[in-house]
This record gives structure tokens, C-alpha cells and sequence, in this order.
């Protein structure tokens, strides 16, 4: 009777952190890879991710954290994917559905950077085909307190319509054009592009903006 209740106690210690200490996130985008889950605090790379259709609610599924964004907000990539206890009466697993993580485990405290700056570094660290050369461009332009937004901007606009083979160089160039526009990245040079003509409601009226 005693060694029951000490192996029941033990399974409720070893189950409790998954929801107790767990970083839930939501499955915001599907990918050849896997899924995209967006988490409000930093998560673990390289550990499982469990996948449940709601908050506390039975896991139907796991996956592998393979990155994780190291700026909110934090997306992770998740491959790997694996369910279980899904067929054609109880759905499937789709974006909406939730994951919850162990939180990022505690590293040695870095100088504080810039946003850009440690989205850089991930990139930089990535080696993939093509990035070497994308990191190097970049790299002067990213360091210091006053990363040089303008110029950064003009690096990476043409690429926004390039097809990475590879998710997590498309999301972090995402990532880093967008921050470059948000800081003014444009210095005050809009392309031409950028705001297109919108086709009035009925032919030959003026365009009236909205």
C-alpha cells in the first residue's frame, strides 16, 4: 500500500510541471516543417512541446522545438509533429489549438542588445546556404546601441518576396525588415512600390484614399 501511494505521488510530481511551470502558446501558422506557436514568455529549444486542443485540456499531440525567437514575441518552430488519440470523429490538429513548453532554462547574463541585434545573431548562427553572406552585409549595420535602420531596410525590402528553403531565415528576415520600418527604417525614401495605386469604386472616378 505504501510503495503505491510513493509511486503515485511521484507520477503527480512528474506530471505536475507540464501544466504548473509550462509556457503555453498558441499554434498561429502551419509550414513543410511543422507549426509556428507563439509564446507570451521565452521556451526551451530543443525540448518536446505538448499539444492540447485547449488550455489544461488532454494532450493529443507532441512536437520538437527546434527554435525559438530570441525577441517577443517568442515564435517557436515546432517539427516533428506527432499525435495520438486523433481520427476522423475528433478532428485533427490544426493553428488555434495550444502548446505548452518548458521555459527557457537559465543562461549566463549577456550585455543587453538591440532587438535586431539578437535576431542577427541567430541568424548568423543559422549557416545555411546563402546566409553567410546576407549576416556579413548586415553585421556592421546591426551593432551598437543605434543600428543603422536605413541602411538595413535597403538590404533586406528586395528580398521580401525571396522563397527561403528554409523557415527560420524567412522568419527572421521578416522579422528584421519589419523592425527597420518600424524604427523609420526608410530614412524618409519611400519606394515606389510601397504604396500602390488603389482602383477607384467606379471607372473614371477619382481616387479619394480610403
Amino acid at each position: 500500500m505504501k510503495i503505491r501511494l510513493l509511486w503515485l505521488i511521484v507520477l503527480m510530481v512528474l506530471s505536475t510541471p507540464v501544466y504548473a511551470v509550462g509556457r503555453w502558446g498558441l499554434l498561429i501558422d502551419q509550414n513543410a516543417e511543422g507549426y509556428w506557436a507563439r509564446f507570451g514568455e521565452p521556451v526551451s529549444a530543443g525540448s518536446v512541446a505538448l499539444l492540447a486542443r485547449y488550455m489544461n485540456s488532454t494532450i493529443i499531440g507532441r512536437a520538437r522545438i527546434v527554435w525559438v525567437s530570441p525577441v517577443a514575441p517568442y515564435d517557436a518552430l515546432l517539427t516533428n509533429v506527432r499525435t495520438q488519440g486523433l481520427n476522423r470523429w475528433t478532428g485533427s490538429l490544426a493553428v488555434g489549438m495550444y502548446a505548452v513548453a518548458k521555459p527557457e532554462r537559465l543562461l549566463r547574463s549577456r550585455k543587453v542588445e538591440t532587438p535586431i541585434m539578437a535576431l542577427w545573431r541567430s541568424l548568423n548562427q543559422l549557416g545555411r546556404r546563402g546566409v553567410p553572406l546576407l549576416a556579413s552585409r548586415l553585421r556592421p549595420l546591426v551593432r551598437g546601441v543605434h543600428p543603422r535602420y536605413d541602411r538595413i531596410y535597403e538590404i533586406l525590402f528586395p528580398l521580401q518576396h525571396d522563397k527561403w528553403a528554409n523557415p527560420v531565415v524567412a522568419y527572421i528576415v521578416h522579422r528584421m525588415r519589419g523592425l527597420a520600418v518600424e524604427h523609420n527604417g526608410c530614412g524618409g525614401k519611400v519606394p515606389a512600390d510601397w504604396f500602390p495605386p488603389q482602383p477607384s469604386s467606379q471607372p473614371g472616378a477619382p481616387y479619394s484614399g480610403q
